[in-house]
């Protein structure tokens, strides 16, 4: 019988450990870098996220000035008139519809808006359409400003 003894050799090991930690090293430098590549395409997804946030927020802002407006040429336009004699008041489109008692004052409203003010006299009422789109415009660049 012939018995074999084996011994340990270290440089066989040694080169075993060798590659082991080599290959350990490589996944995390590849790790590393992979990383850092996700996280650039994600800052660039973040980045267009908030710009279309801002934007949306820019937008919803100048809606609602814009609302705000109309609704103020709505209440002068009333109060010009007079409360009590508006039997109507519509906005349709780019225009203030204004519908008033037969003897109600006018002079007012043609002071006040000149051209931009459109009167239809009938027998049961008078109708007044005041342009939206002129004085909206007018206000909010002056707004801004």
């Amino acid at each position: 019988m012939i018995v074999v003894v084996k011994r340990t050799d270290y440089k066989r090991l040694a080169i075993k450990v060798g590659v082991v930690l080599g290959l350990a090293v490589m996944f995390f430098l590849y790790y590393k870098h992979m990383s850092g590549v996700y996280s650039e395409f994600g800052d660039e997804a973040k980045k267009v996220q908030t710009e279309q946030e801002i934007l949306k927020l820019k937008k919803d802002k100048k809606a609602q000035r814009i609302e705000d407006i109309i609704y103020d040429e709505a209440i002068v336009a009333v109060n010009l008139i007079g409360q009590e004699s508006v039997q109507e008041l519509q906005i349709s489109g780019d225009r203030l519809l204004i519908v008033a008692n037969p003897q109600v004052d006018i002079e007012p409203i043609m002071i006040r808006y000149g051209v931009l003010a459109l009167v239809k006299n009938t027998k049961n009422d008078i109708k007044i359409a005041v342009d939206l789109a002129s004085i909206v415009q007018s206000r909010y660049i002056d707004d801004e400003e």
